[in-house]
């Protein structure tokens, strides 16, 4: 498996790359046409940790993100 990528949320996995610098800036002459746009058409995924505080005792926890 690849490492995984620092992604804003929201946001996209495209401007995931861009700020990685796996993909060159689209707002430079003509990058946004040079993009391999089938790179982009397969599922990708977010993910996060969090630690729960110790004392918790309940079947669910629900997680707000702001």
């Amino acid at each position: 498996m690849q490492s995984w990528l620092t992604a804003d949320v929201p946001g996209t996995v495209f401007g995931a790359y861009v700020n990685a610098g796996l993909e060159a800036d689209p707002n430079y002459g003509d990058n946004i046409y040079n993009v391999n746009k089938t790179k982009y058409t397969k599922n990708f995924y977010y993910r996060t940790e969090f630690f729960a505080p110790a004392d918790l005792n309940s079947d669910k926890i629900w997680v707000n993100f702001e």
